[in-house]
């Protein structure tokens, strides 16, 4: 089984105030599930239906993988009273911003699972959906992000030009024609 880290430690490109969204996963029981339905909710609130399908299943994999690995190799000591995960979401001019924030400090892992593995393509599945994604370290733990990109504003076209000429209807004569004037 092939392994490789993320492209690269990178900053979250959240650089000015944008329309921002969090949920604290902290006790949430199904955080995957309740992360879901938050960021369906929150993509059609903004006006951002076409995102759904794609922002809920970047979302999924990024809470399943902070919550599934987050305690990993830690004392039951260091995990009390630590935060949980955050997913955060963010309409940047361009993309919408997911994040999530877990106390794991180690870099996420793209894995290449074998046909018949069970596992092991949650990151795979956000680098092939995302426009980009990357991680940084943060508060002790790290921050995983991915970028989708907005949907293209439909283009307005002219409306036809509509012009009214006058046609004959069938079987009915119009006034003023040469075939409704007396002979």
């Amino acid at each position: 089984m092939l392994t490789s880290r993320a492209p690269r430690r990178t900053r979250s490109p959240v650089t000015a105030p944008v329309p921002v969204y969090r949920l604290a996963l902290d006790g949430v029981s199904l955080p995957a599930r309740a992360a879901r339905a938050t960021t369906a909710e929150v993509c059609r609130r903004w006006g951002l239906a076409e995102l759904v399908d794609t922002a809920k299943l970047v979302v999924s994999e990024l809470v399943t993988n902070a919550v599934e690995h987050a305690d990993a190799g830690r004392t039951p000591a260091a995990t009390a009273g630590a935060p949980g995960a955050v997913l955060t979401l963010a309409v940047t001019g361009t993309s919408v911003l997911v994040e999530v924030a877990d106390p794991d400090p180690r870099a996420p892992i793209v894995r290449q699972p074998g046909l018949w593995d069970e596992g092991g393509r949650g990151m795979m599945l956000v680098a092939t959906e995302s426009a980009s994604w990357g991680w940084e370290p943060r508060d002790g733990g790290k921050v995983v992000w991915a970028t989708l990109a907005l949907p293209a504003a439909p283009q307005r076209r002219a409306a036809p030009r509509r012009t009214r000429t006058a046609r004959a209807r069938p079987g009915r004569r119009r006034a003023g024609s040469p075939a409704g004037r007396a002979a």
